[in-house]
């Protein structure tokens, strides 16, 4: 640096004033060159600050002090990106989401929105009637002739568990209903599918054509 220093000068200053210069020069080096890399530096700089000059060390200070002066502000901004919590879908967009058929499988919808997607200190691991006409009522959902009826009717569908007190916890079965098969991709529910085929196996119609046959037989064998 001291180099660079003299030989900028050089170009310039006159004849003098770059002897007196490279005295100054050769009396400064002669003497740091007795010190080590560290103190070189430390009286330099030194130096650099008794005449107002600014020296390297300086720059690279008043850098670092600026460097730590924003940086508070660059993590506060990254902590609030990163820590903004998630939006949370409320009850209705669920709702539309999933499209529940029926009350049993909106009061499904209930039980994994208040279990799962709700705030850790709102988590409910079991619902009520007032849940029930609460979060239909929000969602939107046509609320039941009998709500106290709702959660019993979806329990006997197979979504919940009782656990008494007239609290209904929701169960795989209902899990699953919510997470994995809504919205249905038929129009037909599972379970009425069901009850019609077995309905239409029991027909008493069939039964009663099945019985008359059997009597014809029986009425022709005994003519011969």
């Amino acid at each position: 640096m001291l180099k660079y220093l003299a030989e900028e000068k050089f170009m310039s200053a006159s004849n003098t004033d770059i002897e007196s210069e490279l005295q100054a020069v050769k009396a400064i080096t002669s003497q740091l060159n007795a010190l080590d890399d560290e103190a070189r530096v430390r009286v330099l700089d030194y130096v650099f600050r008794f005449l107002g000059l600014p020296s390297d060390t300086s720059l690279r200070t008043t850098r670092q002090k600026s460097g730590a002066a924003t940086a508070p502000v660059t993590e506060r901004a990254d902590s609030s990106t990163t820590s903004e919590p998630q939006r949370m879908r409320d009850i209705r967009a669920l709702k539309e989401e999933k499209a529940p058929r029926s009350a049993n499988e909106m009061a499904a919808v209930v039980a994994f929105y208040l279990s799962e997607l709700v705030l850790e200190e709102e988590r409910k691991d079991s619902i009520g009637v007032a849940d029930i006409q609460k979060y239909f009522k929000q969602a939107g959902y046509p609320l039941p002739k009998k709500p106290s009826n709702t959660l019993s009717n979806a329990a006997s569908a197979g979504y919940f568990d009782s656990v008494g007190h007239n609290q209904y916890r929701l169960n795989p079965v209902g899990y699953n209903l919510v997470a994995h098969n809504l919205p249905a991709t038929t129009g037909t529910s599972p379970l009425k599918g069901k009850r019609s085929a077995v309905a239409k196996n029991s027909s008493p119609v069939r039964a009663s054509k099945k019985k008359k046959s059997v009597s014809k037989k029986t009425a022709g064998k005994n003519g011969h």
